[in-house]
């Protein structure tokens, strides 16, 4: 059975958060994060290569998604701002999906105690799902 993109990813992450929580040396870290960040960025690449807007939205969404978990709020901003805006030239504003990037970048922003720029993504988020009837975020 194939797993689906999404799955690989998230399978990457928690990997990659096992590997970090359980690494004994801060070089050990720095090599298991490295992997999994080259791993999104070849996915990405791909993505761009065959012109895959979707899946180019996906796998930022994923590589902002580890970002945040790794501490790496700026770059997770920006893989997420990415993410937003091909996603919603590519699906539409009001998409679940872009729910979802709204809410994370809500929490980056969040993270960073910049509360002026979490609120009106979040209530973005909050509003699209609630148009969609579509409660799940993550």
């Amino acid at each position: 059975m194939r797993k689906s993109r999404r799955h690989q990813n998230f399978s990457w992450i928690v990997v990659a958060s096992l590997l970090l929580t359980a690494s004994p040396s801060h070089t050990q870290e720095s090599s298991a994060a490295g992997l999994v960040e080259q791993n999104f960025l070849e996915q990405l690449a791909s993505a761009r290569k065959a012109h895959n807007k979707k899946l180019e939205v996906g796998v930022l969404g994923e590589l902002g998604m580890f970002y945040s978990q790794t501490g790496q709020f700026q770059k997770a901003q920006s893989q997420y701002l990415q993410a937003l805006e091909l996603g919603q030239k590519a699906s539409g504003a009001n998409h679940p999906d872009v729910a979802r990037i709204c809410a994370n970048l809500g929490f980056v922003y969040q993270q960073t105690k910049n509360f002026k720029k979490a609120e009106p993504v979040l209530l973005k988020a909050m509003g699209i799902l609630g148009k969609t009837k579509r409660v799940t975020v993550a």
